[in-house]
């Protein structure tokens, strides 16, 4: 098991509790406005390549290095079956 596990696991059992709102909330106390603006970078970037967007593509619209986009395309081969069930294809 992963040290990291446990805390995770409490907190996505917390957010499927709670409503919209206390969700934004938390994510808000816990996450810095970059932190935030990171994660939902990293979901465009899944998004893109789920639609098969080019990663050179990807990086000049998100305006990111092709690294960033290259990264996210490694998790996206690692964990295929998982992400395609949150980022199918159009």
């Amino acid at each position: 098991m992963d040290a990291t596990e446990p805390s995770i696991s409490a907190l996505t059992q917390f957010i499927r509790r709670a409503n919209l709102d206390d969700s934004m909330n938390l994510l808000r106390s816990l996450l810095t406005p970059s932190e935030i603006d990171a994660l939902v970078q990293r979901l465009e970037i899944l998004d893109g390549l789920a639609q098969g967007v080019p990663q050179r593509e990807i990086s000049e619209k998100l305006r990111v290095g092709i690294a960033t986009v290259t990264r996210g395309s490694r998790v996206w081969k690692k964990d295929n079956e998982l992400l395609k069930k949150y980022f199918p294809r159009r």
